[in-house]
């Protein structure tokens, strides 16, 4: 995922609103990176089944996502606070009805 700028990670164009997810086994990986550019690589074993990801949630069901939503609305513990923020706190979206899982 790209944080600032744009770059390109085996042939995939990633900008601040796209990213890409690489198949596993994978032994290297190509990345071109402008001077100043930021890019964030994340790796590891996969998840042993399908995750589901929806705005800033992630769940293994939509009933996981759902709880997700209503904890954000309700300000559960789980998500904290940023007491010097001076903004509006960000309106979780209503949850599609269909959502296909990841690999």
């Amino acid at each position: 995922m790209a944080l600032e700028g744009t770059a390109r990670v085996n042939g995939h164009e990633l900008n601040t609103d796209n990213m890409v997810v690489l198949e596993t086994g994978l032994t290297e990986i190509e990345v071109e990176l402008i001077e100043g550019h930021r890019l964030l690589l994340i790796g590891g074993e996969p998840f042993e089944s399908p995750i589901l990801l929806w705005w800033n949630f992630v769940g293994r069901t939509m009933e996981d996502l759902q709880q997700a939503r209503e904890d954000w609305i309700n300000h559960h513990a789980r998500f904290g606070e940023i007491p010097d923020y001076l903004g509006k706190r960000l309106e979780a979206p209503a949850l599609p009805d269909q959502m296909r899982a990841s690999k």
